[in-house]
C-alpha cells in the first residue's frame, strides 16, 4: 500500500513538473511571438514611411 502511495504521489509531482515546464514554454512563445511582430510591424512601417 505504501508503495502505491509513493507512486502516485511522484506521478503527481511529474505531472505539475511538467504542466509548469508547458505553462512556462507558452508563455516564452507568445512574449516571442509578440517581440517578432513588432519587428516586422516597424520594418513594415520603416520601409513605407519613406515613401510618403
Amino acid at each position: 500500500m505504501f508503495l502505491i502511495k509513493t507512486k502516485l504521489l511522484l506521478l503527481l509531482i511529474l505531472y505539475l513538473i511538467k504542466s509548469t515546464i508547458q505553462i512556462n514554454l507558452e508563455n516564452q512563445l507568445e512574449k516571442l511571438e509578440g517581440s517578432i511582430f513588432s519587428l516586422v510591424f516597424n520594418l513594415i512601417f520603416s520601409i513605407a514611411a519613406p515613401v510618403k
